[in-house]
Parts: structure tokens; sequence; C-alpha cells
């Protein structure tokens, strides 16, 4: 049999009819107490008496208090509000999953729904809602296969991936695994990680989603690159927990690759070396006619790519003479813009996909302007 310990009961006008709620939580407003309106609000306590409209309302705020159930609970399990509607609501309900909301904790059990636990009130915890402050863990993997990530190792911060030999398509912590390692966590908490590509070849990690997780965004880090996500929990509800990572990567945050070249003729880039995003070209002793990759060649280095991706790139002139460099087109590619680099020049440089359909890849590649040392 529930048992309860009174330490402070306080009065206030119901503001609805209450008398079938007795020992539910109930809600503070300007004018009264009311049943809540949802599992988010903040219940003020619970109620002692069953007033109809107008009547005074005995609400517990601290002490051990009954509480109707709405389901078994055990002992040490923290409770909320449930909200069924508007006529059903306030029964205690497990806040195991969203602790944030919780306003008391069981010490005598209940054993189904409508069975009165006895239960201590906590003070009440206004909705967490900013991300938490932390530690961060570094995590290094290198498993020759998929890895599927823990909470533990994405709540960390950073994780270090070597693929280890070939493309890997890692797997996500479950929604359910994520939230249960957030605390206090609620719909709309939210924490960062990075992900970062050691590979020593071109070997490409992507991301894909475990169960109830949603995933928006480029997934794929491409080699000594690096991304960063944002985890957002979207529902917080004991068995229905969801969650959606976004890709949040800026593109100031790709890494940068400088390749040297002096090649006495022309030369053919390569697409990682474009994408790498910086080459210091000496003509070597002539004006050289330098190619760009394939369209083709250059749509396999982006990691994911579609219509619309793009890449910026700077060519650098290190002649020790006036010599220059002209970019022509490799296959599938068109230019816009002048091409030609003076000595002592530099040239920033777009590319951006038009067609990454297999067998019919396309790249335009803009001068976007240039800059004299």
């Amino acid at each position: 049999m529930a048992t309860e310990n009174k330490i402070l009961d306080l009065p206030f006008p119901a503001i609805e009819d209450l008398t079938l709620d007795q020992y539910r939580f109930v809600v503070l407003t300007s004018t009264g107490v009311r049943r809540p309106n949802s599992e988010t609000e903040a219940c003020i306590g619970i109620l002692q008496n069953a007033p109809a409209l107008g009547e005074a309302a005995a609400v517990r705020v601290i002490g051990v208090s009954k509480l109707q159930m709405n389901d078994a609970g055990a002992i040490g399990l923290f409770v909320k509000a449930e909200y069924v509607d508007a006529a059903d609501a306030g029964k205690g309900k497990t806040a195991a999953a969203t602790l944030a909301y919780a306003r008391a904790m069981v010490i005598e059990a209940s054993d189904a729904e409508d069975d009165l636990a006895s239960v201590l009130l906590i003070g009440q915890v206004p909705g967490i809602t900013d991300t938490p402050a932390k530690v961060s863990v570094a995590t290094v993997d290198a498993t020759a296969g998929a890895n599927t990530w823990t909470a533990e190792e994405l709540y960390g911060g950073l994780l270090m991936r070597d693929p280890a030999g070939a493309n890997r398509s890692d797997v996500s912590p479950t929604a359910a695994l994520i939230v249960a390692e957030i605390p206090g966590c609620i719909a709309g908490s939210s924490f960062e990680f990075v992900l970062r590509n050691t590979a020593d070849a071109n070997e490409t990690v992507k991301l894909t989603a475990g169960a109830g997780v949603t995933l928006s965004g480029e997934m794929t880090v491409g080699q000594n690159a690096t991304r960063r996500f944002l985890v957002l929990v979207t529902d917080a509800g004991s068995g229905t927990e969801a969650v959606t990572i976004y890709n949040i990567t800026s593109a100031t945050q790709e890494e940068t690759t400088v390749t040297t070249d002096a090649t006495a003729g022309a030369n053919t880039y390569t697409a990682d070396e474009l994408l790498g995003g910086l080459v210091l070209r000496d003509p070597a002793g002539d004006n050289r006619s330098d190619v760009t990759p394939t369209a083709a060649a250059i749509v396999a280095a982006i990691p994911g790519a579609k219509v619309g991706s793009s890449r910026e790139f700077v060519i650098r002139n290190t002649a020790d003479a006036a010599e220059t460099i002209t970019i022509t087109a490799g296959a599938g590619v068109t230019l816009s813009g002048t091409m030609t680099i003076a000595q002592n020049n530099s040239k920033r440089f777009r590319l951006v996909c038009t067609n990454v359909g297999s067998g019919t890849e396309a790249v335009s590649i803009y001068s976007e302007g240039t800059l004299v040392h």
C-alpha cells in the first residue's frame, strides 16, 4: 500500500474540474492549477484532493505522495506527467529517456496502470536545450571492414578512422543508444562530432544509418578530409527514439594538399592534385599548356559526387622568367574565363559537376580571379 509524508502542501484554485484527478500531477498557471497539456510541461506537484471547477486544490510540492501510475513502476524509477488527451493527463509515467522532465522518484512500486505508487517529489528541472558541456574523447579505429560506432564514441566528439585498405561504409549507433548517452536527453538535445579519414591511400569512409537514425547531407569522407556533423534528437520518447545526423561541414574545413610540379612540357594534372587545393607549377623554361583531368576522373575523386558538387583550387605559377601556364580541357571538361596564368601569379578556379551519370560525366571549371605575388 502506497504511503505518504507531507512536508508542504499549497492551496490553489482549480481552473477545471479535477474531481477525477486526485494523486495526479498538475500544472500551475497565473489563475490556478490544471491538468498538464503535454508531457514537457513543468508540474508544480501532485494533487491531494478532488476539487471541482473553482474549488480549492491541495497540491503537494515537497514530500512523499501517492501517485496514480500509467503502468507498473519499479522502485527507483524517475517519473514525469503522462499526457493522453485534454481529459486524461497527469498520471505518473517513466522519464527514463527524458530525465529533464522528471518530477518524482518511485519509492514504493506500482504493479499496473492506475495503481498508486509512493513517490518522492524532486525539484523541477527545466528542459535541457543547451548543448551540454563535456570532455572530448578522440577514438582511433582501423577496422578492416564496416565499423559500427558506439554512442559513447560519437558523443566523445572526434573519430579518427583509418579505412585499412578499402572504402568503408560505417554504421552509426541506433537512435535509442544515442538518446541514452545524452544526459537529460529530450527532443531537441544535440551535440557535434568530427569524422576524420586518416587513410594513406585513396580510400573513403561513408557514414550509414543505424536503426531510428536519419542522415542529411553528404556522409562520405575522402582521404585526409574531415567532416563535422550535428546529432539532433527528434524524439526521445521511450521506444520511439529518433535522431537526425546532419553534415554541417563548411568548405573552409576541407584539408589542403600542396602539389609541386616542374614538368618540362605539358602536364596533365590528376584529379587528386586539383582537389587537393593548391598546385605550385614551375613551367621549367617555357610556356606550358597543361591539361585538366577528365570529367570522369574528377567525378570519381569527389566522395558522393552529384550534380552541383563543387570544389575550389589554386594554381600558382612559380616561374623564374616570363613563362606562362595555360589550362586546357580534358575530356568532358568545359572551361570558362581566362585560363592563362602569368609568372608569379596565382589563379583561383571553381569546378562544378554538371553531369554525374555513368559514362556521361561532365564538369565545368570557372576562372575566379588572379592574385599577383
